[in-house]
C-alpha cells in the first residue's frame, strides 16, 4: 500500500508524539516511517516549494523525498498524483488537509490523519515491530538480552570459519543446552522429573511471553544480519 505523506502537515502537528520525539524534521520523519509498521511501503513524503539547500540528500530505502517545486505547495503535487495515479484504491494518504481529503474521497483513496500516523509511528518507536530495530541492535545490547532471556549468544564473524566450535562433539553437534520450552504441554514430565531431581524452572518463566518471543525474533534477526 504505497504511502503518500503530506510532509509539514505532519510535522506541524504538536501534541502528539512524546518528549524525546517532539520538534522532529523531515528527515527524522523519513526515519520513524522506516522503522514503523510501514518499513515495507513505498513512501513519497511530499514536501512545499524547493530544496533547502542545508537539506540531506539521503533518504531510507523505501522512501522517497519529493519537492513540490518553485511556487507550488505540496498541496498541488499530493493532488496532481491523487488524480493521475492508475490504482488510487490503493493509495494511503496521510493528512489532515481538508482539500486533500475532498480530492482522496473523489478517487476513493484511504486517507490517515498526521495526528493517527504520528500517533502510530510514536507507538512503534516504543515498541519496534519486530524484524525492525532489531537487526540495528549493537551486538553488545543483543548479546545482553539474549542472556537474560536464556538464548545462545549472538555469533562472531570467525564462527563461520570454525566448523567444529568448542561446544561441539566429533560429529559437529553442539552441545550447548537446547532452551526449554517455557510452556511445556500438561503431562509431559522433563529429564529431571524422571531422573527424581528437583526440576529447574523454565527459562523465562517469570518474565511475560511476549518479552520471550522478541527476545527470540532479535537473536533470530541478529544471527541473518551477520551470515
Amino acid at each position: 500500500m504505497p504511502l503518500i505523506v503530506d510532509t509539514y502537515n505532519v510535522l506541524h502537528v504538536s501534541g502528539v508524539l512524546p518528549p524525546d520525539l517532539a520538534g522532529i524534521e523531515t528527515a527524522d520523519l523519513a526515519r520513524l516511517i522506516a522503522a514503523s509498521r510501514y518499513r515495507r511501503e513505498p513512501a513519497t513524503l511530499v514536501c512545499d516549494g524547493t530544496r533547502p539547500p542545508d537539506a540531506g540528500t539521503g533518504a531510507p530505502p523505501g522512501i522517497d523525498l519529493v519537492y513540490a517545486g518553485p511556487g507550488r505547495s505540496a498541496d498541488d503535487e499530493i493532488i496532481r498524483r491523487i488524480r493521475g495515479s492508475s490504482v488510487p484504491r490503493r493509495l494511503l494518504l496521510v493528512t489532515s488537509d481538508r482539500a486533500i481529503m475532498r480530492e482522496a474521497r473523489k478517487r476513493r483513496c484511504r486517507i490517515l490523519s498526521s495526528e493517527a500516523f504520528l500517533a502510530q509511528l510514536a507507538d512503534d518507536h516504543t515498541h519496534p515491530p519486530a524484524g525492525s530495530a532489531a537487526a540495528e541492535t549493537p551486538a553488545g545490547d543483543v548479546d545482553h538480552w539474549l542472556s537474560v532471556f536464556g538464548l545462545p549468544e549472538s555469533p562472531s564473524p570467525d564462527d563461520d570459519a570454525n566448523p567444529h566450535p568448542d561446544n561441539a562433539d566429533e560429529r559437529g553437534r553442539s552441545t550447548t543446552p537446547r532452551v526449554v520450552n517455557p510452556e511445556p504441554e500438561s503431562g509431559t514430565a522433563s529429564d529431571d522429573s524422571e531422573s527424581g531431581s528437583e526440576p529447574e524452572p523454565p527459562l523465562g518463566a517469570a518474565l511475560p511471553r511476549h518479552l520471550i518471543d522478541e527476545a527470540a525474533a532479535l537473536w533470530k534477526s541478529d544471527r541473518e544480519h551477520r551470515r
